[in-house]
């Protein structure tokens, strides 16, 4: 992993091989249903494979995993065209996830946030300040905050004793941001605007 020109100051540049970053265990990134956020800033490069911008995985270390306890995640990825994805599990198996319906076809930053609803349960996803459109349906309705052995990881989804790491990013990561409670559309139009300075990647 690299330290060069970012969005803001100095990002990670992830090689889509095995670089990645990672903050250890901690509650503050485990969701639960006062509501989520989880904001970044992503230059995607040449996805042939699924790239994972940012990913906390419960089940991660756990070779026993089962639906009961440890099946919830939450990440923001890249697929292959270049088409950022928001998508999170309760720990009862339900799966939301939303796409972006345009491929991104160029290298330059763009940012992508993903939120929880603490009202009505709802997944949404952000790209470059605009909504995009809404699952019908899909609720997270079975979280918890309790504490886990597994990272909060950037550039990855982190695996272990049961199966390797994978999900390896191409491309920048800049400015990740978590909060515990859903942004707004407006705040997260404000995030989007922060700065003000052009975007380009090169």
């Amino acid at each position: 992993m690299f330290w060069v020109g970012g969005r803001f100051g100095q990002a990670a540049e992830l090689n889509g091989v095995n670089s990645f970053l990672e903050r250890y265990e901690s509650t503050a990134l485990c969701p639960n249903l006062t509501g989520w956020t989880v904001s970044a800033w992503v230059a995607a490069i040449d996805i042939p494979l699924e790239g994972a911008i940012v990913s906390w995985y419960r089940c991660g270390a756990n070779s026993n995993c089962n639906a009961n306890s440890d099946a919830s995640l939450y990440r923001l990825i890249v697929q292959p065209g270049e088409r950022f994805q928001w998508g999170m599990r309760d720990y009862g198996g339900q799966d939301c996830e939303q796409t972006d319906p345009e491929a991104v076809s160029d290298l330059n930053w763009h940012h992508v946030v993903g939120t929880l609803s603490e009202t009505d349960h709802h997944t949404r996803l952000y790209v470059d300040g605009t909504l995009m459109p809404e699952l019908s349906g899909c609720l997270i309705n079975q979280l918890d905050g309790s504490p886990v052995t597994v990272p909060f990881s950037i550039g990855r989804v982190f695996r272990l004793f049961w199966a390797e790491p994978h999900m390896y990013l191409r491309g920048r990561v800049d400015d990740v941001r978590i909060y515990a409670r859903a942004l707004s559309h407006d705040e997260v139009r404000t995030l989007y605007e922060l700065d003000g300075r052009p975007f380009a990647a090169q």
